[in-house]
């Protein structure tokens, strides 16, 4: 896998953006250094649909087309495993962390001891503050409940591991909830991808690396370990209510990635099933993919209000006659839009896009960001950020540039059961 392919992988995966808005207003009064920061002057309409979207200086929420809040924070369009944004359930908070790994402190040094959990209200724009000391991980489990794990390494090279879990409504500091071989045992220090009301999908690392789900009181689900890995670029999203059923995970994982070729697999996953669903590929396969000779990258996936998976998918041919990885790269098709029913993928459109949060059944925030496939240019953050639109009904207006990410609530409602019995593995990708 080439550093630029990389590059295409973290901006979908990552729930953040980098760059300048224009037209919003900062917060008018507050002490950041305590921790709460009030809210515009004016409040927007409650019944808007919400999203948000970063950019490498600051959070901006918006309701409908008004924003409700901004708040400054450095992120890294280039390191998703700091620019982690998540949302409670019930659409309240928007959840993310402070950027003390990312920025020095008074004396010249990153000091993630002062790590924060910080929430927005979606409602009334007003953030919060709670300590949360070398956190790296976080998700949002129930209601209002943020289970997150921190590792801090000692000076004499010992890594101390914690589990700490908040209760947003309340405001309260957060409990440090004790570690032992039954409870939590591995969650700290590995990367977790993605997570329903009740269930987190984890790639645990170290001696045993393997994916995992863990449920919202940090047990592992053992009856249900899949496929082991220890590949961290992969994609994952999980959903209340889907065709396939309640508590879904989709994943995403590249498949031995070599000098311009690259294969996709994408399986859906439930706690409740040891039984997994493929997809089949072929629609979205370029020409040679199976000879070896080309490659598609997976850039984003999400659930939409008709219980689908949805994803943009780009894909390329690899021209042997040249002698460089990038120089080998023809672009067949640029990031767009594709369907998953069931197991086959169906195109969608042809617009470009490369990060997809529908807002209702019309209306969806599309983020387009240059692809990284071919000769691209030498410095800046070409594959990294790009311009968000708002579409609706197949139109787009520009909301920002210099977006490297966006993202909206859980979406509520879909299909309560199955759309048809679940089938037996038709493969499984141990080993690869």
């Amino acid at each position: 896998m080439t550093g630029k392919q990389l590059a295409a992988i973290i901006v979908a995966f990552c729930l953040c953006v980098f760059g300048a808005t224009l037209g919003v207003l900062r917060f008018s009064s507050g002490d950041p250094s305590s921790g709460d920061t009030a809210p515009p002057k004016s409040t927007p309409p409650s019944k808007a649909p919400v999203y948000a979207y970063a950019t490498s200086q600051e959070l901006v929420v918006m309701r409908g087309r008004q924003v409700v809040g901004r708040t400054s924070r450095a992120f890294d369009p280039a390191n998703y495993a700091v620019n982690q944004i998540s949302w409670t359930h019930d659409g309240k908070y928007v959840v993310f962390l402070s950027d003390a790994g990312l920025l020095p402190g008074s004396a010249g040094l990153y000091d993630e001891s002062k790590q924060e959990l910080r929430f927005i209200n979606t409602q009334t724009g007003t953030e919060k503050r709670l300590p949360c000391p070398d956190c790296k991980w976080f998700a949002t489990l129930e209601d209002d409940t943020v289970l997150a794990t921190a590792v801090h390494t000692t000076n004499e090279g010992y890594d101390e591991q914690k589990v700490w879990l908040f209760d947003l409504d309340s405001g309260s500091p957060g409990v440090s909830q004790p570690l032992n071989t039954e409870q939590y045992n591995g969650l700290p220090g590995s990367t977790w991808l993605a997570n329903t009301r009740n269930h987190m999908m984890v790639n645990l690392l170290g001696d045993s690396p393997r994916m995992a789900f863990f449920s919202s009181d940090g047990l592992e689900v053992l009856n249900n370990t899949l496929y082991s890995t220890s590949n961290s670029y992969m994609l994952a999203t999980g959903a209340e209510h889907t065709i396939y059923g309640s508590e879904v995970f989709a994943l995403a994982a590249p498949i031995r990635p070599g000098e311009c070729t690259q294969a996709f697999a994408v399986d859906v996953h439930t706690p409740s099933r040891q039984e997994s669903i493929g997809s089949d590929s072929s629609a979205i396969e370029p020409p040679g993919y199976k000879d070896g000779k080309s490659g598609l990258d997976i850039l984003d996936m999400w659930w939409g209000f008709d219980g689908k998976l949805h994803a943009t998918i780009a894909s390329w041919t690899c021209d042997e006659t040249k002698e460089s990885e990038e120089t080998k790269q023809v672009l067949v098709s640029p990031p767009t839009v594709w369907r998953l029913d069931w197991d086959k993928w169906v195109k969608e459109g042809n617009q470009p896009a490369t990060m997809v949060r529908p807002l209702d059944a019309r209306t969806s925030m599309v983020l387009v960001v240059p692809d990284c496939i071919g000769i691209t240019p030498p410095d800046g953050p070409y594959c990294y950020v790009g311009k968000l639109y708002r579409e609706e009904a197949g139109k787009r207006t520009l909301v920002a540039d210099q977006v490297f990410s966006v993202s909206t609530p859980p979406i509520k409602g879909g299909p309560s059961k199955a759309i048809r019995p679940w089938p037996t593995p038709t493969y499984d990708h141990k080993g690869e």
